[in-house]
């Protein structure tokens, strides 16, 4: 087994989360109204992976700001 530095595991950990569930496409779906739920059935997500990316990308404070 390999041993990588722990910032190259965080990295590539940063990584696949955007991969999975990227920013443009969490907007998307917040939205349009979309829930957890819906966003975890379309992209086969985790809900622990959902809100981890939602409270990551503040995407929901950016559509608050855009609809004040």
């Amino acid at each position: 087994m390999r041993l990588y530095p722990e910032e190259q595991e965080l990295e590539a950990d940063c990584l696949g989360w955007t991969l999975l569930l990227p920013r443009a496409a969490l907007l998307y779906a917040l939205s349009k109204g979309w829930d957890n739920a819906a966003i975890m059935e379309h992209y086969q997500a985790s809900a622990q992976m959902v809100q981890l990316r939602i409270n990551r990308t503040g995407v929901k404070r950016q559509l608050a700001y855009m609809r004040s």
